[in-house]
């Protein structure tokens, strides 16, 4: 397949997607063979681009998981222990992160009003309504997909005692995707020149007796 026709491939999936952008990389034996980017990061203000930071969202999950795992794998948590060994007093104590990890505690998907709002929840907020929560599942039941669940881990990992919470993503562990520079902020538009001012106008005729 020549490079234009995956180039049309790349817009085509932007429209049937109805995406506001789209990046897609191929490559082969460790090098970047091609590449292409359609659309904007930020409608009207930042297009589309390799070196655009974006907004990651459930791939957070992954950083999470890998870092539970690795407290694991330093005999800092054990996964069968019940959220109530480092979130003290919740009503869900007896969840344990293994459940949690797997998306089978149960836990209701979401928290809050943050999709309806766009408003994250800060910390206090979060650990509030999980007491609130429901567990609409009893414990492995089913999958039950949870982002609730993923948060209450993300605050597993700084009670967890010498936790490397203060640099979490300061480990080896993303260096050999060649992630060199990363940056938990997404890219944001250049700044704007302002407007130039209006010509002046010109002044209004006289009136002749």
């Amino acid at each position: 397949m020549t490079n234009e026709a995956l180039d049309r491939k790349v817009a085509d999936a932007q429209r049937d997607w109805k995406a506001p952008s789209v990046v897609a990389v191929l490559v082969r034996d460790g090098e970047v063979t091609w590449s292409c980017s359609v659309g904007s990061a930020v409608l009207g203000t930042l297009p589309a681009g390799l070196d655009v930071a974006y907004r990651i969202g459930s791939i957070t999950k992954t950083f999470t998981a890998v870092m539970i795992q690795q407290l694991r794998d330093e005999g800092l948590v054990d996964l069968d222990a019940g959220l109530d060994t480092y979130l003290a007093s919740s009503k869900h104590g007896r969840v344990t992160l293994r459940r949690l990890l797997g998306h089978a505690s149960g836990l209701q998907r979401e928290v809050g009003d943050m999709w309806m709002t766009f408003t994250e929840p800060s910390r206090d907020d979060l650990m509030a309504e999980l007491e609130r929560s429901e567990q609409v599942l009893p414990a492995h039941l089913a999958h039950h997909y949870s982002n609730l669940a993923y948060a209450v881990l993300g605050e597993v990992i700084p009670r967890v005692p010498d936790s490397p919470s203060e640099q979490p993503l300061q480990t080896p562990r993303p260096h050999p995707l060649g992630t060199t520079a990363p940056d938990p902020r997404p890219s944001t538009p250049p700044p704007q020149a302002p407007p130039p001012p209006p010509p002046p106008h010109p002044p209004a005729p006289r009136a002749h007796p």
